[in-house]
């Protein structure tokens, strides 16, 4: 009896779909189920890959046989068709004997009967805003079937069953879909989070503290990695090195540029050659190994027990001293970026610092850090906070800027990467 027949295949696919197999798995008993109903000698599944493109995704052949998926003779103008018009279509040989070869494109293939259903992933209704809007239906692929020996033709509840199918096949084929990107985004989320940890262990561990000099610092990028880092070199005769780099870029090429940077600069600091001499190795080191839109900013000053503060500064952020009376100046340079240009000089400056004169240096997400209106904190609303603080110790200085930052973004998005060191000199002369 056809009822039961029916009846029978769609409880198989039901008791399929409720033990949730494996994608193949129900895509091969569609197949197979399809051609049962239909009594067509072969069915085809078409399905959309990641871009866009319509591939065979599994041949099945009358009995369980797999078919290979490089066959190419179905009907492609029936295919094309069902895959514009997201209609079914249903040809057997009475119907196209009088039709156009080039209307039907299936005569030269020997084929009496062809059933083509496509494969949509359904319109829902989505909230935009305030709207609620209804999606337009998604093609996924389709569900293509023919014979040569036989002309099938389907009675309503065959149709009727066959759509069903392809509903069920469509909706199984999304959720795995959807299972994949979940799984492919928590993959990388946890890619992401050990990358973080790497890079936050390249930082210092603990900052040193002296009796002469207060340390403090912090990191915070946009993005789980970013492109800016801070480090702290003890140098021979009581001196103090301490960087603060930002890398062009964001995210993982940021990321990992300025571990390569932070590697090659701290390796040839420690042997503390002459700062003009450490600069133009750097430089020619990522030159040479870095693509010509990647270059990275860097200031690097060395503090000694007298106060001396000895500083190179290549394209960063001017930083600013806070003198004990309130007054607050700026540290200029000229400097290009390291990796611009190769065989450039690199010239030193020296100041010195009063006692309990703080330096301040940051990256350009502290005075280019926006609000909601997208204007920028800046150096200017920087400077009149810092004239406030005299007094204040290097950690209470690092943290009541970057709360101010943090209350002038408000609920806007991080969009830089953020550094700032606090460098204070508590020795005498």
């Amino acid at each position: 009896v056809p009822q039961l027949q029916h009846l029978g295949l769609l409880l198989q696919m039901a008791q399929m779909l409720n033990r949730a197999p494996a994608l193949e798995e129900v895509l091969t008993m569609l197949v197979d189920s399809a051609i049962q109903l239909t009594d067509a000698e072969r069915g085809l599944l078409f399905l959309l890959d990641d871009s866009n493109e319509l591939k065979l995704r599994l041949a099945r052949g009358r009995g369980g046989s797999f078919l290979s998926t490089r066959l190419t003779d179905y009907s492609q103008a029936v295919v094309l068709r069902v895959m514009q018009t997201g209609h079914e279509e249903v040809t057997i040989e009475e119907e196209i004997s009088g039709r156009a070869a080039h209307e039907t494109a299936i005569i030269s293939t020997g084929m009496r009967g062809i059933v083509a259903v496509p494969l949509q992933k359904h319109a829902v209704m989505e909230m935009t805003g305030d709207t609620m809007i209804r999606t337009a239906p998604q093609m996924l692929g389709l569900l293509y079937l023919d014979s040569r020996t036989r002309a099938t033709s389907l009675t309503g509840l065959d149709r009727q069953v066959l759509q069903t199918f392809a509903v069920e096949g469509a909706t199984v084929i999304e959720n795995a879909r959807l299972f994949r990107l979940t799984r492919e985004q928590e993959r990388i989320q946890h890619e992401l989070s050990l990358a973080r940890n790497i890079q936050q262990g390249l930082l210092p561990r603990q900052l040193p503290q002296g009796d002469f000099f207060e340390l403090q610092a912090i990191t915070m990028p946009c993005h789980t990695v970013g492109g800016d880092y801070y480090d702290v070199i003890r140098l021979p005769n009581d001196r103090l090195g301490l960087t603060v780099a930002d890398v062009s870029g964001k995210g993982w090429p940021a990321a990992m540029l300025a571990a390569m940077l932070q590697g090659a600069f701290t390796a040839v600091a420690s042997g503390d050659p002459p700062l003009e001499e450490l600069f133009r190795r750097v430089n020619e080191f990522l030159c040479e190994r870095t693509p010509p839109e990647m270059f990275a900013t860097i200031f690097y000053g060395v503090l000694d027990r007298s106060g001396i503060f000895n500083w190179v500064n290549a394209g960063h952020a001017s930083p600013m001293i806070l003198e004990p009376d309130g007054s607050v100046r700026q540290l200029d340079s000229s400097n290009f970026p390291l990796g611009f240009f190769p065989r450039v000089p690199f010239a030193v400056e020296s100041c010195q610092l009063a006692l309990g004169s703080h330096v301040l240096i940051f990256s350009d997400g502290v005075t280019e850090a926006q609000d909601a209106s997208a204007e920028l904190f800046g150096e200017a609303r920087l400077k009149t906070l810092l004239e406030g603080l005299a007094g204040h110790s290097s950690r209470e200085l690092c943290s009541r800027v970057v709360a101010a930052v943090q209350d002038y973004v408000g609920s806007a998005p991080q969009a830089d990467d953020l550094t700032l060191t606090v460098l204070g000199f508590t020795g005498s002369y």
